[in-house]
């Protein structure tokens, strides 16, 4: 939250493209668009989408204003449920235990995959997601963004939302 108070680090885009001439409607459509929603899915593993700076939790942009003077300020919010691998392991072992004692003692490479996807599933469906948060500041009119964030995997995630 660097950008509303402490230090920032940030990523300086150019942005190229022109905007349509009622700008304002059109990006604030935009943000309601790809606005960030919950995982839904059992098997989803990531949800991304925009955030008010102010309001975390308002993504409908109604509480809180996204446009200040020239700027607008706004969040990307990044959702990920990941499993160790170490614990896919070893519940990969107590189910293929499990199922040998129900008499199938060989297991093809087929059937250990199917045994893994279920379980990853399983464990999937059970866990939290890890919310990550990253500013964005852009000013349309000199067309120039600032984003948050210096590694690349965010920046990646960032990009792909914002060609969108």
């Amino acid at each position: 939250m660097g950008l509303q108070k402490g230090a920032f680090s940030f990523s300086r885009y150019r942005i190229t493209a022109d905007l349509p001439e009622s700008s304002g409607a059109w990006i604030g459509q935009q943000l309601k668009t790809f606005a960030f929603r919950e995982i839904s899915g059992a098997g989803e593993e990531k949800s991304s989408g925009w955030t008010s700076i102010e309001n975390l939790l308002d993504t409908d942009f109604e509480t809180a204003p996204y446009a200040y003077g020239p700027y607008l300020a706004f969040n990307l919010r990044v959702d990920r449920k990941s499993i160790p691998p170490s614990l896919l392991k070893i519940r990969c072992l107590e189910a293929e235990r499990r199922r040998t004692k129900g008499g199938k003692s060989k297991w093809g490479k087929a059937l250990r995959e199917e045994l893994k996807e279920r379980v990853r599933l399983e464990l999937l469906a059970q866990a939290h997601p890890s919310p990550s948060f990253f500013e964005v500041c852009w000013a349309p009119g000199p067309k120039w963004l600032l984003f948050g964030a210096l590694a690349s995997k965010p920046a990646n995630e960032f990009e792909e939302l914002f060609t969108q």
